[in-house]
């Protein structure tokens, strides 16, 4: 119980210093949370962070919040329009917090999220930002 607030403030501090370190610092959290459930560890992926990047912008660019779209497109599409040749994907979304790690804190407190964050199948992920837009994508493989 104590390695889950000592990386969540590693990965804090971390935060500050660009998106790199950010990626890294959420990563390990991420898998913190993941062992402590029995999971397996996931990696970053810049394909799926580009996703996730791009479909954070477009959210807010546009003013809706939602897992698709206004044309209907979803975050599979959206994977594989990246480079990632993914066969399943999941996605998270926040709206309002501010910075990567409250994100994750909503997300684990959350039943629906937190099935997403701990699924066995999942070993890749891409975290993406507009704002205060978040968004997370999962895949079995990129």
């Amino acid at each position: 119980m104590r390695a889950i607030p000592t990386v969540l403030l590693v990965a804090f501090w971390a935060l500050a210093a660009g998106p790199v370190a950010a990626d890294a610092a959420f990563g390990a959290a991420l898998n913190a949370l993941r062992a402590q459930a029995g999971a397996g560890p996931m990696r970053a992926d810049p394909r799926l962070s580009a996703a996730a990047e791009a479909h954070a912008r477009d959210m807010t660019a546009r003013g809706y919040f939602a897992h698709r779209t206004p044309e209907g497109t979803g975050a599979a599409a959206r994977a594989q329009a990246a480079g990632c040749a993914t066969a399943f994907v999941g996605e998270n979304l926040a709206w309002g917090q501010p910075d990567a790690m409250a994100a994750l804190a909503g997300w684990a407190a959350s039943s629906a999220h937190r099935q997403n964050l701990l699924r066995p199948g999942f070993g890749a992920f891409g975290l993406g930002r507009s704002g205060t837009h978040w968004v997370l994508v999962l895949a079995d493989r990129c």
